[in-house]
């Protein structure tokens, strides 16, 4: 690789470059990669794709055995993507009706196989929806309702009854109609029958004696 002012000639497709498209690396003489990033990008691109099955095996072990890092990295990489992440499957359903359609088949087989989860997802988005029409600020998030429902032994605050004899619902202590937030502090596990019993009135029941 030969330097030609702040050049450098690319060991793969031999073009000259300017030094920023070669990635660093202190070790190398010029203190750069031999291969263009273009270059490395396309290596890697077509490792990948021979040795599909070896690394979804890889990825599929680590996963099984660090599920909290695992899922922790996917949360916070989507929270960070989650733009360029859906733009990309809305331009692949565009580009291949194959690709929709698959798309569209796995996300009823995991709803099938996962109907609560995917009702406690559809009732999450719902519940964002709604505080977004009417202006309010939250952040209240499926795993934060599942820690609220924990921290009250998946019980309705109002008359007692547990999960799974009856279902919970998300109330909000001071109603978004009336500017309550959409967040953990703002939410007390009630059964349905009794989330509508009560109605827009501002009830704790996390407070003893609040009825």
């Amino acid at each position: 690789m030969r330097r030609i002012m702040d050049l450098l000639r690319c060991s793969k497709c031999h073009q000259l470059k300017l030094a920023t498209s070669f990635c660093v690396i202190s070790n190398r003489p010029r203190g750069r990669e031999y291969h263009c990033k273009d270059c490395k990008h396309d290596r890697q691109k077509d490792y990948r794709l021979r040795a599909k099955e070896k690394i979804a095996a890889y990825l599929k072990g680590y996963r099984s055995g660090h599920k909290e890092e695992a899922a922790a990295y996917m949360k916070a990489y989507r929270q960070k993507n989650g733009d360029r992440l859906n733009a990309r499957a809305r331009e692949r359903r565009r580009e291949s009706p194959e690709a929709a359609a698959s798309a569209v088949a796995n996300t009823r087989r995991w709803k099938h196989n996962h109907p609560e989860r995917a009702a406690a997802l559809n009732s999450a988005r719902r519940r964002r929806q709604r505080a977004a029409r009417v202006g309010v600020e939250g952040d209240l998030t499926v795993g934060a309702w599942a820690k609220v429902k924990r921290a009250f032994d998946h019980t309705c605050l109002w008359c007692g009854a547990k999960e799974p004899e009856i279902v919970l619902s998300m109330d909000h202590i001071v109603p978004l109609s009336m500017g309550g937030r959409h967040s953990a502090e703002n939410i007390q596990p009630l059964c349905v029958s009794c989330n509508s019993r009560k109605g827009v009135q501002t009830l704790d029941f996390r407070v003893p004696n609040c009825a």
